[in-house]
């Protein structure tokens, strides 16, 4: 069952914001000092402007698959390693999250759990949603939307209370190349428009209202850039030491004592967005596998991400290196090819082939006004019959 327009819109705010405010502040501030905000800022409005372009190729799929509607363009192999490409992104993301969230819960939260405890049922759970199906994990991601909102929107005004504004200037104070060395090593935490691409036929466009999107994402860019402005100006240069900036913001003491008494929950339900988000890019993972095996059975797909979530919990668990994949080279290109080149391809290929169809067909326009007057004609004269007929008729309807 297909998901909504604004379910979609919904869906997409989260991925929006998935990883943004967990470590990737942290990171930022290591690379460039106060101006990571800007870093930020500049990719998610890049990401912004695919999600446009994503959504324009979704809809003009018309119920097909990724790999259907490209190889109309490409043929079946090019479509192949189209969708390969695409498919490796929700595994890249899953690895982010999926740490990152173990280290959120465990480390941080519940510092006594083992990482099986977290693993198995954090596993299970996102595969139990997957397998319901995106229409499920849509009603569930709107239920929850704006008390994530909300949350976070306290969490912001207790941060702001401890925020010293001056130390935000000078603006740009090492020049803009420390925040391009940011936007290159952090490239995994960004992008939207490849990974999008796989929701090729489960999105409903019946009640689409484009402002929705453009709502949903703009509430993302304006609370992501809010939280680094707390987190930055609150914890000042110790930033790069706080792993954690959505729940060391709330760790700060506050005289207002009812912020601090809803800091936990907030917190603990930003733990329940964090398990959607994995959900959201397990669905992904899985819709890229059954293109890519045709696979028929749903079961075989979401077996193959629960093993994936298990080995990337383990291995995160046990391994420092885990952070430092995602910054290797070969990950960065990976995401530069699938969530920018990739995309930018299909769209150019799915624009040259309607240029070339309106090109090719240059007098439909004037068809269809000629098929208009012939109608117009055939309706006059349909009527002048009808009212020559009503004359003759001597019933209580002769007249019209």
């Amino acid at each position: 069952m297909k998901m909504s327009y604004r379910q979609a819109s919904i869906i997409i705010f989260y991925m929006l914001v998935a990883f943004k405010v967990l470590s990737l502040p942290s990171l930022m501030y290591q690379t460039c000092k106060n101006d990571g905000y800007l870093a930020v800022l500049i990719m998610m409005i890049v990401d912004a402007i695919l999600i446009w372009a994503s959504i324009k190729i979704i809809k003009q799929a018309k119920g097909k698959n990724i790999y259907e509607f490209v190889k109309q363009y490409t043929g079946s192999v090019i479509a192949k390693i189209f969708v390969i490409g695409l498919t490796l992104i929700p595994l890249i993301h899953l690895g982010i999250k999926t740490k990152g969230l173990e280290w959120f819960l465990v480390k941080n939260l519940y510092t006594k759990f083992e990482w099986f405890q977290f693993a198995i049922p954090i596993a299970l759970i996102t595969c139990y949603m997957i397998y319901k199906g995106t229409r499920n994990i849509g009603r569930v991601c709107e239920f929850f939307i704006w008390i994530i909102v909300v949350g976070v929107v306290i969490i912001i005004i207790k941060g702001f209370a401890s925020v010293d504004l001056t130390f935000f200037l000078p603006i740009l104070s090492k020049g803009i190349t420390p925040i391009f060395k940011a936007i290159y090593d952090y490239l995994a935490w960004f992008g939207l428009g490849g990974e999008l691409l796989l929701f090729c036929g489960c999105i409903d466009f019946k009640d689409e209202k484009k402002s929705r999107i453009f709502f949903y994402s703009a509430i993302a860019i304006i609370l992501v850039q809010l939280v680094y402005f707390s987190f930055y100006g609150a914890y000042g240069i110790m930033s790069a030491t706080h792993n954690f900036a959505i729940s060391d913001i709330s760790q700060i003491s506050n005289a207002n004592m009812a912020l601090d008494e809803l800091s936990w929950l907030i917190v603990t339900v930003w733990a329940v967005a964090q398990i959607l988000h994995v959900a959201i890019y397990g669905y992904l993972f899985c819709r890229g596998l059954q293109i890519i095996f045709n696979l028929k059975n749903d079961a075989v797909a979401t077996l193959i991400l629960f093993i994936a979530l298990i080995l990337w919990i383990f291995w995160g668990e046990h391994t420092i290196a885990l952070e430092k994949l995602f910054l290797h080279k070969s990950i960065v290109w990976t995401v530069v090819i699938a969530q920018y080149i990739i995309p930018i391809i299909i769209w150019f290929l799915s624009f040259a082939k309607n240029k070339k169809d309106n090109i090719n067909h240059p007098s439909i326009k004037e068809r269809s006004g000629s098929e208009t007057e012939k109608s117009k004609v055939q309706q006059s004269a349909t009527k002048s019959k009808v009212q020559s007929k009503h004359k003759k008729s001597r019933g209580k309807y002769a007249k019209v």
